[in-house]
């Protein structure tokens, strides 16, 4: 896996205006360590550079053979036959839609992909795929060390908060989107609370990424850190009781693991819980 070379990229999706050719560099990369679901997105990025129809055909394969995602496939190959047969598509389209087949559009899409407002969100995108390649071959302080080329392109798209169609806004939301989906996959990762406040910071109402860290810091003996964390931080925002006593929050972590039936995680925290009162017992 090429880190660095990952890590250059991203630098460069903020930076570089040949951002055709970064793309196409990613899309291997993201083939190459089969992130299909990645690698299909890139390439939608690179048709709105390259105007290739043909990739639709191929994303929509990607979807429905790899990822066995067929309602994203059937969207891309809609794509692919409304861009290659705009007549015909619209005469198929129409008649399938009033047969009851809701997934067919049978408006044409006029969006402007050229947008500086697309291109941002684009690059914005890439660079979270970037993160989740990052992520799956563990190399956690390259994802944090990208963080900063978020919040670049972030800070540049401020300039469209403004006067903003709806297609325009439906691109933001995607952003929105893909910041909960990575949130959602680095809080897998327990026992990196750095990588949990990354979490965090890109969905703040990501509750695992929360539970990690107090459970991180339950584990090892930090049960300062860990109620100031969980009064602090957790409670404030999702409304619960505050607590004084480390072993009450082990019960509640517990509870948490209980709820979603992971038994394993749940019961190592009632064991933790006791031998804190033995402790205190003693």
């Amino acid at each position: 896996m090429r880190e660095k070379f990952l890590v250059e990229l991203a630098k460069k999706l903020c930076t570089n205006k040949d951002v055709l050719s970064i793309y196409k560099k990613l899309a291997d990369i993201l083939e190459e360590n089969n992130l299909y679901h990645e690698y299909g997105a890139v390439l939608e990025k690179i048709w709105h550079l390259t105007k290739e129809h043909e990739l639709f055909k191929e994303i929509g394969d990607i979807f429905l053979y790899q990822v066995r995602n067929p309602k994203i496939a059937v969207n891309a190959y809609n794509k692919y036959l409304q861009l290659i047969m705009p007549d015909f598509y619209k005469s198929y389209a129409t008649t399938l839609y009033n047969l009851g087949y809701s997934d067919f559009e049978y408006e044409y899409d006029d969006e402007d992909y050229t947008k500086e407002l697309i291109d941002l969100c684009d690059r914005y995108n890439a660079i979270i795929y970037i993160m989740v390649c990052l992520f799956q071959n563990k190399k956690y302080q390259s994802v944090l060390d990208i963080e900063k080329y978020l919040y670049d392109i972030k800070n540049r798209l401020q300039a469209y908060n403004d006067n903003l169609s709806q297609d325009d806004l439906n691109t933001l939301q995607e952003l929105d989107d893909s910041n909960r989906h990575l949130s959602e996959l680095i809080s897998q990762e327990e026992h990196h609370n750095d990588i949990n406040m990354f979490a965090i910071r890109l969905f703040d109402n990501n509750q695992r990424a929360y539970i990690n860290i107090i459970g991180d810091l339950l584990t090892y003996k930090n049960y300062k850190s860990a109620i100031d964390f969980y009064n602090n931080k957790y409670a404030s925002l999702y409304n619960t009781q505050i607590m004084y006593e480390s072993s009450d929050l082990c019960w509640f972590v517990s509870d948490f693991y209980r709820d979603r039936f992971e038994f394993y995680k749940a019961i190592k925290y009632q064991k933790l819980a006791l031998e804190i009162d033995c402790d205190k017992e003693k």
